[in-house]
């Protein structure tokens, strides 16, 4: 997500927290960026001018250098449906959110790419950590999956036949961990495993492998109920309330069934 530069302001009457963005309408605002100096059959739409004058805010996120996103720092607040915001390398705030809806069946879809509910949490995470903001419109959002394991693990492993090996579970955290798994995954694609250190870490193999989730229809109905059940939790406590025992004890279920999965 992307807030525009505050020449253009938000309708003071509208209650669309997005301004009438929409997760899914086109590429994400990363792909576009990165095509815009492929040339005219990779260039997709224009992106949006940088962030331009000065306010106040709590924090100030520095970075970007020369590879833009990848080497700012970024900053986070502490919510399981976390919310998380770095710079770009021209000035803009890009904040994403977690919490996202869980797929049926392992298909990607629809309710990754297309979910508004999500997107409309984290522009109300932007405005409320930079107040000053509030009048800025929205430029764009949207959305995509992640995988999750039972204990945030990712796994590498190789599949039977030995002529396919993977490496998932990086849950949001993958852009450094990529170096080492690609070092994993290459050691066990020439055969070199044993003679890699990387490769006998206790994330590689099949005794790493993750604890699987309850079958369908139980474990797509069991993650919406414990979504909502956690979104509503930490919204409450945000404003200074306590939620419902009942909400609280649905947030904690998945720890008593054995995943490390919501609070305490």
């Amino acid at each position: 997500m992307t807030a525009r530069s505050p020449q253009r302001r938000r309708d003071p009457a509208s209650d669309d927290p997005l301004d009438g963005v929409r997760p899914g309408a086109r590429r994400s605002w990363w792909l576009r960026d990165a095509l815009a100096a492929e040339g005219p059959d990779l260039k997709a739409d224009v992106a949006a001018p940088p962030f331009a004058g000065t306010g106040r805010a709590d924090v100030a996120i520095l970075g970007g250098g020369y590879t833009g996103l990848w080497t700012a720092l970024g900053i986070r607040d502490a919510r399981l449906t976390l919310h998380y915001a770095r710079t770009t390398g021209d000035g803009r705030i890009a904040l994403g959110g977690g919490g996202g809806r869980a797929g049926w069946g392992g298909r990607i879809g629809r309710a990754f790419t297309h979910d508004a509910g999500s997107a409309a949490r984290a522009a109300d995470g932007l405005r409320r950590w930079f107040p000053s903001l509030a009048d800025v419109r929205i430029e764009d959002a949207w959305g995509g999956p992640i995988d999750i394991t039972d204990d945030h693990r990712p796994w590498f492993a190789t599949q039977p036949g030995g002529r396919v090996h993977h490496g998932l579970g990086y849950s949001g955290n993958g852009v450094a961990p990529a170096i080492l798994g690609g070092r994993i995954l290459a050691a066990l694609a020439i055969g070199r495993a044993r003679d890699d250190e990387a490769a006998s870490l206790p994330i590689v193999g099949d005794a790493a492998a993750p604890r699987a989730f309850p079958p369908e229809p139980i474990r797509a109905v069991g993650a919406r109920v414990f979504r909502e059940a956690l979104v509503r939790r930490e919204r409450a406590e945000e404003s200074g309330a306590h939620a419902p025992r009942l909400v609280r004890a649905v947030t904690r279920l998945p720890r008593r069934l054995g995943y490390h999965l919501g609070p305490e």
